[in-house]
Formats: structure tokens, sequence, C-alpha cells
């Protein structure tokens, strides 16, 4: 009887959690050891409980009689539909070792440009946060002491109220980022809302593409035909408008079109990229083409990054320069009104 119990709780992997599986899987295939041992392995070895309740729910699927496609069926949600796919084709066409080797190669690039983006915003927003900080200080402690020239203030009082009102501030603020991290159908359209900016849209697009010409490349190598190839690349972009032009495009593949026309008409990717699809589906070597693609736009990413971060610099600045221009203005606005109501 099949086990419904990841599906129904909705435990998705994590991208460390998806390098484990797949990196052990991957190993331990490469040393000859049977698919259904991985899986046990797993279930012994894994310090991920997630992991482990995963493969568990697999093997049970295979050892009651199901193939390695089936077993994963309703399951493709944990490990991402892309990988989940590309992963049991791999097996079905003999080539899981190839397929293991290219989804490790990705997660692994996933992983170093987040590190890279998180690295490299990380510095802007803690001087955001703290500036956001010193300005509360301000507001509702130092503000307060010059108002009060003069009066007898209880100062430890104040200074407990001040700490409280800051840290429901920053209450609320993380309460917001939860609740849009949190929130997948918020999330999307957040992103969405992002990716219409010129400042991010570049850096966003970039990243999901490399991705889906990956993704794409993969799914070639493993003998996917192209409409699934192209279900399996749309996977991978959380971009609702690119979601809706590339489901027309696979559409387009099915009834008969080449990639290559479908991708143009879909108007998501420049003409040089279409060129080079149309070529490499001339010449039979789309996979080839799809992993030049993937490697063009992670250049193209590096570089919008860098142009981010030259653009928020000035921008971070200025707004610093705000904070302290309305704080020194409200501090001697308050002391010489303290000083003048004492004459």
């Amino acid at each position: 009887m099949r086990n419904n119990f990841i599906a129904n709780d909705n435990i998705l992997f994590s991208l460390n959690e998806k390098k484990e599986f797949f990196n052990s899987f991957y190993y331990m295939y490469k040393s000859g050891l049977p698919v259904i041992e991985i899986f046990r392995s797993l279930i012994n070895s894994s310090s991920s409980i997630k992991i482990k309740q995963f493969c568990s729910i697999i093997l049970n699927n295979i050892e009651n009689g199901d193939s390695i496609k089936e077993a994963f069926k309703g399951y493709s949600e944990v490990l991402g539909i892309a990988y989940t796919t590309l992963l049991t084709a791999g097996e079905e066409a003999g080539k899981l070792e190839d397929v293991l080797s290219g989804i490790l190669d990705a997660l692994n690039r996933e992983e170093d440009i987040k590190n890279k983006i998180i690295s490299s915003v990380s510095y802007p927003a803690c001087i955001f946060f703290l500036a956001i900080g010193v300005w509360l200080l301000f507001k509702f402690f130092i503000l307060k002491i010059f108002a009060s020239i003069g009066e007898d203030i209880n100062i430890p009082l104040l200074a407990i109220s001040a700490i409280i009102k800051i840290v429901i501030v920053y209450g609320i603020i993380l309460g917001v980022l939860a609740f849009i991290f949190f929130n997948k159908k918020f999330l999307r359209k957040f992103l969405d809302f992002i990716s219409s900016l010129v400042i991010f849209s570049n850096l966003m697009k970039n990243f999901y593409f490399l991705n889906f010409f990956n993704v794409m490349a993969l799914a070639y190598e493993s003998g996917i035909m192209a409409s699934e190839a192209l279900y399996l690349g749309n996977s991978v972009i959380k971009l609702p408008k690119v979601n809706i032009k590339l489901r027309n495009a696979q559409k387009s593949v099915q009834h008969g079109s080449t990639i290559s026309k479908a991708l143009a008409a879909s108007g998501v990717f420049p003409g040089s990229d279409i060129s080079q699809i149309s070529a490499g589906e001339q010449a039979g070597e789309l996979d080839k083409i799809f992993k030049v693609l993937s490697h063009n736009y992670e250049n193209k990413l590096n570089l919008a990054l860098k142009s981010l971060l030259k653009l928020i610099e000035p921008l971070l600045i200025l707004l610093i320069g705000i904070f302290v221009a309305y704080i020194a203005v409200k501090a001697y606005s308050s002391y010489y009104s303290a000083i003048f109501s004492m004459l």
C-alpha cells in the first residue's frame, strides 16, 4: 500500500538536503551499489530525518513491486519536479551516473550563486537595519531626553520603553519578511513584482535562465522528449509571467513545432539565444548548446550582481545621510526648544 506521508505533509528538501541526497546517491551508485541498496544505506546513514523518511517510503514502494519511476510518483515535489524526473529518466535510459553527476553540478552551482548573492547583499542589508536601529534609538530615547531637558525624567524607564519599542518594530519587519518567504502564493507575486523592477530584473532572470538551460541540457542527455524537457525547465523558473509563456511554448512543441521556433514565439529569450538553439537543433547538439547558454547566463548573472552592488552602495550612503540629517535636525530642534522654554 502506497504511503502518502510526505506528499500530505508537503515535506520538501532544502538545497543542502538535496545535495546530501544526490551526493550520497551518486557515489554509492558509482561504486556499483544497486539502487535498492542505496535507499537502504541512506536510511541508515543519513543525518537528515527527512531524507530517512523519504528513502523509507521510496524503498517500501520499490519492495512492493513499483519501478523507480512508479516509486517516485506523487513525491516529485520533495526533490523538485525537474530533478526527480531526470533521476528516473536517467535510470530508465541507463545513464543514471551521468545524470546524477549533472544534477550535482547544477546543485553546486546553485549553492555557489546563492552564496555569492547572500554575501554580496548581506553587508548593505546589515548597514540598512543598523541605520534603522540607530534612527529608532534616537527617536524613542535620545530625542525624548532632549525634549525633556529641565524636567524630571526617569532615564532607565525611558530606556526600557525605547528597547521594547525597537524590538516591536524589528519584530514587525521580521514578521513581514517571514510572511513573504513562507507564503508561497504571495512569494510568487512578490518575485514577479521584483522581477519587473529594472534594478532586479536582470539578476533574477539570469539566475532562473541559467537553471532552465542547465535542466534542459540534462533532460536532452537523458533522452527526454522536447515538450517534457520544456516542462522540466519551466519548473525551475519562479516567474509567473515567464511560466505562462513557456507553457505555451511547450504546447507548440507538442503540436509539432521545433523547440527553437516555440521559444522564439514565446518572446522569453533574446534572438542571440534562439539563433544558437536553432543551430544546435539542426546539428543535433542541443544538449551542448544548452550547456553553453547556461554558462553564458551564469556570467551575465555575475555581471548583473556587480552592477546591482554598484547601484546599492550610493543609495545606501544617501539613505544613511538622510537618517543622519533627520537625527541632527530633530536633536538640535528639541534641544533649542527646551533651552528657549526655560528662558
